[in-house]
Formats: structure tokens, C-alpha cells, sequence
């Protein structure tokens, strides 16, 4: 690894913190506005998700005793194992979203066209099961980690 960097060095290549971060500020300007809306629509989604799978959980009548049964639910181990399989599928729908984001400051670096649609191409593509998949299993490794 070192003699790779070194090898960049020599050929010209610089390690300039401040043209580093001058080009990632452009970026991102390039793709704020892009990144926000659909950051903006993932969260009222998510919300509506949330809203939905603790409402069919606990019930939607009455908030007190919803908080009260979830404080007395957590140290059950069956809720522990249903949060994180629940938490790892949602993972696993958001990936392809934030590999999309990645793809949109992607094509800002390299000055192509992009859109909303972009950061959703990869929910169409062929990569998509592999996305899927990988994320399920990364969020259930670490969510099994973070419950022991």
C-alpha cells in the first residue's frame, strides 16, 4: 500500500488536503438540492413505515400505553429478534437509495447529467439483488453485534 501511494507521488499525483476539500465542496453544491428532496421523500417514507409497523405492533389507541408497553417490551428477546430482523429488512430496501447517492456524486465529479431519477437507478438495475442482499446481511451482522 505504501509503495502504491508513493509510486502516485512520484507521478504527480498530490496529497493537498485543500484541493481535496475545494473539489468535494463543489460537489457537493453540484447535488445539494438533488440530494436533499430525496433525502426529504426517504424520510416521509420511512416515517410512514415506522408509524405503520409500531402502530400494527402495539396498536394505535392510546400513546401512553403504546410508550409503557414498548419500555416493558425492549428486554424481551423476541422483540430484540423482531427489531432486528425488522431493521435489517428496511436496511436492506434503503441500500439500493444510498448507492444511488453515491452514483449522483459520481456523476457530478465526472461532469454527467443526472437527476432525481438517478439517485433511484439502482433500484431497476441488475444490481440490485446484490445491494439487497448485502446490505440484509452487513445490518444483521452488526445489529446482532450491538444487541450482545
Amino acid at each position: 500500500m505504501k509503495i502504491s501511494v508513493d509510486n502516485k507521488i512520484q507521478n504527480g499525483y498530490s496529497l493537498d488536503l485543500s484541493k481535496i476539500i475545494e473539489l468535494s465542496f463543489e460537489t457537493y453544491k453540484k447535488t445539494f438540492l438533488i440530494s436533499g428532496i430525496a433525502f426529504i421523500f426517504l424520510f416521509i417514507v420511512t416515517l410512514i413505515l415506522y408509524v405503520g409497523y409500531f402502530g400494527l405492533l402495539f396498536g394505535f389507541s392510546n400513546f401512553t400505553d403504546t410508550i409503557t408497553q414498548i419500555e416493558s417490551n425492549a428486554s424481551n428477546v423476541t422483540t430484540q429478534i423482531a427489531n432486528m430482523l425488522v431493521g435489517a429488512v428496511f436496511s436492506a430496501l434503503v441500500g439500493p437509495f444510498f448507492a444511488g447517492s453515491i452514483y449522483v456524486n459520481h456523476l457530478s465529479k465526472t461532469n454527467k447529467e443526472f437527476g432525481l431519477a438517478s439517485i433511484f437507478d439502482f433500484y431497476k438495475g441488475d444490481k440490485v439483488k446484490d445491494i439487497l442482499i448485502n446490505q440484509f446481511i452487513i445490518t444483521l451482522f452488526v445489529n446482532v453485534i450491538a444487541a450482545f
